[in-house]
């Protein structure tokens, strides 16, 4: 019994880590799904090659023993894997100043406190926190933040009000920069779970985790008002207010978290040490998340899918290549 019960915890933490990553403040309030999605046929794309991607590259880091994004680099790119790292830390960072300017944003809609930032200040707090606890820490809250993103996406389909209001659905090319940004997103961290899993893990899981981040642009879809700048929060209210604030703090933290792993720890490697790395990648992205969220969405996304791309062309490549060697022998 405490055999399987254990399976079941590792596989549902597993599948809450890479969902954590991708459901965050950007899904929850619809803005993602405004800008890169909206209709069945863009979140079957964005499922399809989120699967596929993630899938490929979990098994790469199976076969690899790859367990961080330094390791990753070296495995990949050889001589160029210090400048690569290094982009690959940049796509992190940019990916945790979008999600806390996403957090100030969204969370000032809901419930406003002050013109200074301070829902962003706490939840990055509440992350170096976390990340001092390390990975297990990561894996229970994210267990904790995808059961409450269920509550308050069953709490907003009760609350919601038809709206007759309508835009232009994105492009056949943009669930595709979606996916690639939450595959990038998400390297640190499922990295770790690909090495650790066998590959028919790796498979199902890949694909449970599709299905479920589709499932909740879905929710967004139906509940949306894409005219409105947080199209799924137009109809909050109650009760539903304050535990719309939590969650998204929550989900919001576990997604920054993933990111500055592999931040800090090259900023660790110049400062010496992790308190300090912490407070100055923290404190750094608290102030350049004034920039915005919209801004960060529309321009910041672009450039870590791209990242992302050339990450999974490699690993392509590099498996392709290894069969024909293996074949020639």
């Amino acid at each position: 019994m405490n055999k399987f019960l254990s399976r079941a915890f590792n596989f549902v933490s597993d599948v809450s880590v890479v969902v954590g990553s991708a459901v965050g403040v950007g899904l929850i309030s619809g803005k993602e799904t405004q800008v890169f999605t909206q209709t069945v046929p863009n979140i079957l794309i964005f499922a399809v090659v989120y699967a596929f991607v993630v899938s490929k590259y979990r098994e790469f880091c199976r076969k690899n023993a790859v367990s961080s994004t330094a390791h990753l680099a070296q495995v990949c790119f050889g001589k160029f894997s210090v400048a690569f790292n290094f982009a690959l830390c940049l796509c992190a960072f940019v990916c945790i100043v979008t999600c806390l300017a996403g957090v100030e944003q969204c969370l000032s809609s809901i419930l406003y406190l002050s013109a200074l930032p301070l829902y962003a200040v706490c939840v990055a707090f509440c992350a170096a926190i976390v990340m001092a606890k390390g990975f297990s820490a990561l894996k229970i809250c994210n267990v904790v933040s995808l059961a409450m993103t269920v509550v308050l996406f069953v709490l907003m389909v009760l609350s919601y009000k038809p709206s007759a209001s309508a835009t232009a659905a994105p492009q056949l090319y943009m669930p595709v920069i979606y996916a690639l940004f939450n595959f990038t997103m998400s390297l640190s961290l499922t990295c770790k779970l690909g090495a650790k899993s066998c590959k028919r893990q790796n498979v199902i899981r890949s694909v449970i985790s599709a299905v479920i981040i589709a499932v909740a642009i879905i929710v967004t879809t139906f509940i949306a008002d894409f005219s409105a700048p947080l199209p799924a929060l137009v109809n909050l209210n109650g009760f539903t207010k304050f535990f719309a604030v939590f969650t998204i703090s929550l989900t919001s933290m576990c997604g920054i978290v993933g990111c500055a792993l592999p931040v800090t720890e090259l900023v660790d490697g110049v400062v010496g040490d992790k308190t300090v790395s912490s407070a100055l990648v923290f404190c750094f992205a608290c102030a350049l998340s004034m920039f915005g969220f919209d801004f960060l969405v529309k321009f910041g996304y672009v450039f870590v899918a791209l990242i992302g791309l050339i990450v999974a062309i490699v690993i392509l490549l590099q498996k392709h290549s290894k069969r024909n060697f293996n074949g020639s022998l």
